[in-house]
């Protein structure tokens, strides 16, 4: 019988696509990653997790989508997260593969497995050579996040995505409140936070409320990606955020920094009430 191949070993550091990274070449390519940083000051996060518990009916209020969206996360576990650096001319795409999300007996949709299972997510391998939470958590802790002053985060609905990387670096339940949540998502990546399907929405009606490779194919991107896998996704999102920066006026950074689709309002109150802690210091110096 042929030995399984670790799926992690040896890889050359060259880009093709999407890298996969398992327990053997994490480290190896959170180097790579954090020697790129320097240069690649757009970071693009999605994530890849079991379903819901808890949903939220249409009409929900921000504090009900937070209360729901808590509970889920922290009652939950990650199954891939994936990352792509981006300079506008080039992207870079990672694929982490977690090894702590047993499929078999931890909280999940059924319907969100089979779903990730046809998307070609093997669970198997990932228990099997995947990396455990909390060696990714101190690896992108001390390569990519720490010192992170300039680098601009980027997501597509990302409200689980921020999530679930917080409680990957922090290892605690998400905070009780919407505020709590919204101050921690500007201490663990900065004022630059973006997400994608919001700044669309304010470009056009037309995309308040497709989904990210609906938008994609609405814009005329060829992608050849793997929907529901963490690294492609987000590669994906990289293409239809530099696309729609090139196409649309109204596709602004400055103007759509730290809102978040879901949380519009009490963003806008958390960005606010940021500046007038600023001012407040500035002006008692």
């Amino acid at each position: 019988m042929k030995e399984e191949r670790d799926p992690g070993k040896k890889q050359p550091l060259v880009f093709d696509g999407v890298r996969d990274v398992y327990a053997n070449n994490v480290h190896q390519e959170l180097e790579l990653m954090s020697a790129l940083r320097k240069s690649f000051n757009f970071v693009i996060i999605d994530t890849e997790f079991p379903g819901f518990l808890r949903s939220t009916p249409r009409g929900a209020s921000e504090e009900e989508i937070y209360s729901a969206l808590k509970y889920n996360v922290d009652n939950m576990k990650l199954v891939q997260l994936g990352i792509t650096l981006s300079n506008g001319k080039i992207s870079l795409a990672w694929q982490f593969n977690l090894k702590d999300f047993d499929h078999e007996a931890d909280n999940r949709s059924e319907d969100s497995i089979e779903l990730l299972k046809r998307s070609g997510i093997d669970f198997d391998k990932n228990r099997k050579y995947g990396i455990s939470a909390d060696v990714l958590s101190i690896g992108l802790t001390e390569k990519l996040i720490a010192g992170c002053e300039g680098l601009k985060w980027i997501t597509f609905h990302g409200l689980y995505d921020l999530a679930y990387l917080i409680k990957l670096v922090y290892k605690m339940p998400l905070p009780e409140t919407l505020a709590g949540f919204l101050g921690l998502v500007r201490i663990l990546f900065g004022p630059m936070v973006y997400d994608v399907k919001y700044m669309a929405k304010r470009c056009s009606a037309y995309f308040a409320e497709v989904g990210l490779v609906k938008l994609s194919k609405m814009l005329g991107i060829n992608w050849r990606g793997k929907p529901h896998q963490a690294g492609h996704d987000s590669l994906l999102t990289a293409k239809v955020f530099w696309e729609m920066m090139n196409k649309f006026d109204g596709f602004k950074e400055d103007e759509h920094a730290g809102i978040l689709y879901g949380f519009e309002e009490n963003a806008r109150k958390e960005l606010e009430n940021h500046r007038k802690l600023v001012k407040s210091h500035m002006s008692s110096l």
